[in-house]
């Protein structure tokens, strides 16, 4: 019951930093300008310094290495089958075609970084965050490639100019350059070891700083709109990963490296999506809205897939 105890703990931390955000922003303390920058600061410095900080604790291992490869297959399969998911949802509902994109790539992709990396450091620590930034390296890789492509064709977009380079973010480098430490045995040390964790544990209360204000720009009328179909993101986040989970009790790898997979493919819907929905002409008031629910539910279901994950895998 530890472990519940901790991820009860953990997400009633988490809303609590999301609650000021929102009435930040509400209330118009937090403007449009710093929430941007919040984002960026994440992103572009206490992030990376986290990876490397946190990765570079650990000793790599043949074992390791197998495990990384596993949630690296696991989660592109995972990805896919959500995505496919995401697309006979829109079918069935007869979503528009700039809604039914935005839709099936909400289904596919979650908020692995913002969310996901405070979690599971909080829960398994140095390994499980560097499985998490297993996952994330390929759910961004999909993200700045399949998904923007997507978008990008049915916002009726140029299909030939897609941000490549994206794929080529900070916190991929730094989870490269983490590796490469890693593998020759190289940490960090002394002053800059603690400038390097004091600036990375920013990360938490920072991203869920943006969250919320990503929550409070959210026009509640676009969510009472699209009600009847927001129960659908259950199957990402319960359904999926509960089937997922029954089924990795039976794969010989280490039960952290399990535990993180199904989290991560647990997680709320991206919330840099809103923004690229945007930038694409894509339906970014459908985005919003589910990023708002979706973020809402998981503080409800991201502790009952722990009771479930921790029943079968741990």
């Amino acid at each position: 019951m530890q472990g519940f105890g901790t991820i009860i703990s953990s997400i009633v931390y988490l809303a609590i930093i999301i609650g000021i955000g929102f009435v930040s922003f509400k209330t118009g303390y937090m403007t449009q300008d710093a929430k941007a920058t919040l984002s960026k600061v994440v992103v572009r410095i206490t992030l990376p310094l986290l990876v490397i900080s946190t990765l570079t604790k650990l000793t790599i291992t043949p074992e390791l290495m197998k495990n990384a490869i596993f949630i690296v297959i696991t989660s592109f399969v995972c990805i896919s089958v959500l995505y496919i998911i995401g697309v006979l949802i829109g079918k069935l509902f007869k979503l528009e075609k700039a809604t039914a994109v935005v839709h099936s790539i909400m289904m596919a992709f979650g908020n692995v970084v913002f969310l996901g990396y405070p979690l599971i450091q909080a829960l398994y620590g140095e390994t499980g965050l560097f499985y998490a930034a297993c996952y994330a390296f390929v759910n961004d890789a999909l993200v700045w490639t399949f998904a923007v492509y997507q978008l990008a064709k049915y916002g009726n977009n140029s299909v030939d100019k897609l941000p490549w380079q994206k794929c080529i973010s900070p916190p991929t480098v730094s989870f490269a350059i983490a590796i490469v430490m890693m593998i020759f045995g190289l940490k960090v040390t002394g002053v800059l070891a603690r400038v390097f964790d004091s600036v990375g544990s920013m990360t938490t209360p920072i991203s869920m700083l943006f969250i919320g204000a990503t929550l409070a720009s959210v026009d509640l009328k676009s969510i009472l709109k699209r009600l009847a179909i927001m129960p659908a993101f259950l199957i990402k986040m319960l359904v999926v990963p509960a089937l997922l989970t029954m089924i990795l009790v039976h794969i010989p790898v280490d039960p952290v490296a399990k535990c993180v997979v199904a989290f991560q493919i647990a997680m709320p819907s991206q919330t840099i999506m809103a923004i690229i929905s945007q930038e694409y002409k894509a339906d970014t008031t459908y985005a919003a809205a589910v990023i708002f629910t979706t973020t809402l539910l998981s503080m409800a279901t991201l502790p009952l897939m722990y009771m479930i994950i921790n029943y079968f895998c741990a």
